[in-house]
């Protein structure tokens, strides 16, 4: 395959605003004025269950991963997340 050794992007070029087009509103809330969605906080993760953590443990699998896996609601969930997930990152 012959692969060329420079790369020609200008017909993506942007020619400026087209007519009839809407700019966004520039917003400077956000770190470095990226706007309010890069000032957002990460979500907090889930509290792990303390029932669901000691039943994934007794069912065999690591304390750690059972916590990480405690706050998806349901021991059904919570055993399929340390299965796939946990269990694959580990791996």
């Amino acid at each position: 395959m012959d692969v060329p050794t420079e790369l020609n992007l200008e017909q993506l070029r942007s020619s400026g605003q087209a007519p009839g087009e809407q700019l966004q509103p520039e917003d400077s809330s956000g770190p470095q004025g990226q706007g309010p969605a890069a000032a957002a906080a990460p979500a907090a993760a889930p509290e792990p269950d303390p029932q669901l953590v000691s039943a994934l443990v007794g069912m065999g699998f690591s304390e750690n991963g059972s916590k990480r896996a405690g706050g998806w609601g349901s021991t059904g969930c919570s055993m399929f997340y340390v299965l796939i997930i946990v269990e694959l990152l580990n791996a």
